[in-house]
């Protein structure tokens, strides 16, 4: 820091001074203008870093919720294949009202031995989990958009409680699967979601559970074959993630950091001379 004294003197002779600390170290002109411009562009810098990242920064919500019945009522759909690739695929359909970024999905189903009931309740069969979202056409599922498949040690799995179906006790389980990367939904826009069970063998088989739906209907797929039938009843399941801001508020955002950089770039200006009164 440096001080310096100035006086001022008027046409009768009197005098005044004044005292000015200049901030920073004395150096030339030139260097002065390149040092100021370093933070400007800095500061510019990290602004636009947050604008972009303001998104990514916000905490997941729950975009879309059809909640499950009550045990085991309503019509619960089967959704499982076998290593031979025989079995059930089943499907639900859903809409968002804003653009999104689907990040995290929630199912509810069981375990259940169709072939000897004495058997149930039986144990979890599931080797993996593949997880999907569809296109729709004209009403049914259409092109795959994202498909994962998932680990058992890496789907979150929470015993709920033992149900009656069809009069035999089967187990009711809650998962939970973290995308590897979000999958982008357009506001307003039908998609369609699939849980799959891959297991060895197609017994015991798991069954997605009945939830409130808007509808009444679930699409499933006999497989190997494709052939494709319409099942009433919605299927239990959540989705969770991030709306996509409007372009409108990103706008407005962007507008603030550059106040913001203005600002802080008039005030650095301002303070390279301070007074200070002797």
């Amino acid at each position: 820091m440096i001080r310096c004294t100035c006086w001022s003197h008027d046409s009768y002779g009197s005098g005044q001074s004044a005292t000015y600390l200049l901030f920073g170290e004395e150096k030339p002109k030139q260097f002065e203008g390149r040092s100021m411009n370093r933070h400007f562009y800095t500061l510019a810098a990290a602004s636009i870093l947050i604008v972009s990242n303001l998104q990514t920064a916000k905490a997941d919500i729950l975009l879309y919720e059809q909640a499950p019945f009550n045990n085991v009522t309503g019509f619960s759909w089967t959704s499982d294949l076998d290593n031979g690739g025989n079995g059930f695929q089943s499907f639900d359909n859903f809409e968002l009202t804003a653009d999104s970024m689907i990040t995290n999905v929630r199912w509810q189903g069981f375990y259940w031995d169709s072939i000897t009931p004495g058997n149930n309740p039986v144990v979890a069969e599931t080797v993996t989990w593949d997880i999907s979202f569809w296109s729709d056409s004209g009403g049914e599922p259409g092109a795959a958009i994202k498909t994962e498949n998932f680990s058992v040690a890496s789907i979150n799995s929470t015993f709920l409680f033992n149900g009656n179906f069809s009069g035999d006790s089967v187990p009711v389980f809650e998962f939970e699967a973290h995308l590897s990367s979000p999958i982008q939904v357009n506001g307003g826009q039908t998609y369609w979601f699939s849980t799959l069970s891959r297991s060895v063998s197609f017994n015991p088989l798991f069954s997605w559970k009945a939830g409130f739906g808007p509808d009444d209907l679930t699409i499933q797929d006999i497989l190997p074959s494709g052939e494709r039938l319409v099942r009433q009843g919605d299927r239990a399941f959540a989705l969770e993630g991030r709306v996509i801001p409007e372009p409108a508020s990103l706008v407005l955002w962007g507008l603030g950091a550059v106040l913001m950089v203005v600002i802080t770039r008039v005030r650095w200006r301002a303070e390279d001379w301070l007074p200070i009164k002797n």
